[in-house]
């Protein structure tokens, strides 16, 4: 008996699985937010304020993060 292989099927299958950084859904929702105030305020806010928003930001991912 010879060896057979089956035909091959086309198609293309992946699974992905992401786990967040932060565990805490009210924490993501609140770096969401202010990111979110970051991106739609754009260049219209002060330079010193967009630091300082983007140091509490970057202060509570690493504060939250496990």
């Amino acid at each position: 008996m010879k060896w057979r292989r089956s035909p091959r099927v086309s198609g293309f299958a992946m699974f992905t699985f992401m786990e967040s950084a932060i565990p805490d859904q009210m924490h993501r929702e609140l770096l969401y937010t202010l990111n979110e105030v970051s991106a739609l305020e754009g260049f219209n806010i002060a330079w010193e304020n967009r630091t300082r928003l983007q140091f509490v930001i970057a202060n509570l991912h690493r504060m939250w993060g496990s």
